[in-house]
């Protein structure tokens, strides 16, 4: 999961040299002053970037109990009360064993990610980082089972991501294709360079066993304006969808 604020801070308190330093100052501010939460903040940060996963929740979940304290309090950290330790708790929970640990780490990114109060930039992280808790569609709908549809692209072309629908009761998907594909650390590898990218989507009608029945692909109307951008053509990641008894995409 990507990293939140990470903003160097200071402390009314010496630092001692070295990182077991750091780990024993931060542990005695805390002891001097257990009604704050900025040393916690910092230990959850310094382990999470130190990928201690299941040291840092500790510390962002024991930082998560103390309230802000009142006003008038010298060198208060307002970050670390309103969102940093929401963040470094949903960043580190994702990664517990727990499920229930994991459950309130979910919640407390879905919260990020939704509160227009906050900062953007935390908001835009949180929502990149819901990603890391999508579950798989089974954990979802108990009576879900993944079917392979059978599908043959176009020469030099290869499969990417489909979309399905009904059209009254059949079964119809959109089945694209491009001339590059995606490589197992998710990026997209071009097959020339000297040649556009080019996407082909195929409309395969389905059975109910998702069989295809027929195919046929997806053409662009004659009076489509030519692309403003010349190394990019065809429909890119068109979705399907069925509007008053009619296919649209």
């Amino acid at each position: 999961m990507n990293a939140g604020n990470g903003s160097a801070r200071t402390w009314p308190w010496p630092w001692a040299p070295g990182e077991g330093g750091f780990v024993l100052q931060a542990l005695a501010a805390f002891n001097a002053q257990p009604q704050r939460a900025e040393p916690l903040y910092d230990l959850a940060q310094f382990y999470r970037e130190k990928g201690m996963m299941d040291a840092s929740v500790l510390f962002s979940e024991a930082g998560l109990t103390i309230e802000r304290p009142e006003q008038g309090v010298p060198f208060l950290e307002e970050f670390v009360y309103t969102v940093g330790l929401q963040e470094e708790y949903s960043i580190a929970a994702n990664y517990a064993r727990d499920p229930a640990r994991k459950e309130r780490g979910f919640a407390a990114c879905n919260w990020l990610a939704l509160n227009r109060a906050i900062p953007d930039g935390t908001r835009e992280l949180a929502w990149f980082n819901l990603f890391f808790y999508v579950k798989p569609a089974g954990a979802m709908l108990p009576t879900f089972a993944a079917r392979r549809m059978r599908f043959d692209p176009p020469d030099g072309y290869y499969p990417h991501n489909p979309s399905v629908t009904r059209l009254g009761r059949q079964i119809v998907a959109i089945a694209k294709t491009a001339n590059w594909e995606l490589t197992e650390d998710r990026q997209w590898l071009r097959m020339s360079t000297n040649r556009p990218t080019r996407n082909r989507n195929i409309l395969p009608r389905l059975s109910d066993d998702l069989e295809i029945q027929s195919a046929a692909e997806i053409l662009s109307p004659p009076d489509m304006p030519e692309p403003a951008y010349k190394w990019m053509l065809g429909f890119q990641d068109l979705r399907l969808l069925t509007w008053r008894g009619e296919l649209w995409g």
